[in-house]
């Protein structure tokens, strides 16, 4: 079976007053600032992480506590399932028996704000 999808965009110019304008120029510069800011942050977050693991793997243990500290933990990446609808299928479900039991459920909106240079994601 073949799926196709065409998305189409349109685009509106509408005027902003001018004080509203300034006001989301401003905002948006400010947004971009604190973005950079927890980027930055993120990437020491993650450089100290990596630091902390390899100090709690020469202890040769997998967890590690310091009083009044803290503790460096290694957590095992577990399991996960999915359910496979060939296999089901080939079970003898049929598609209008998954139809019947999927559940639709809207999801949140929420606001994106994309910066130059930024790739645009929903």
């Amino acid at each position: 079976m073949v799926n196709l999808s065409q998305t189409t965009e349109a685009t509106v110019e509408l005027e902003i007053e001018p004080v509203l304008k300034a006001s989301i120029r401003k905002n948006l510069r400010l947004y971009a600032s604190l973005k950079g800011q927890l980027d930055a942050a993120k990437e020491a977050v993650d450089a100290q992480l990596a630091h902390l693991e390899m100090l709690r793997e020469q202890t040769g243990a997998k967890s590690v506590w310091l009083d009044g500290y803290g503790r460096i933990t290694q957590v095992d990446g577990g399991t996960s399932s999915s359910l496979n609808w060939k296999k089901l299928f080939a079970l003898g479900v049929t598609p209008a028996m998954k139809a019947l039991a999927t559940v639709t459920k809207p999801k949140r909106g929420h606001t994106l704000v994309t910066l130059p240079g930024e790739r645009e994601e929903q």
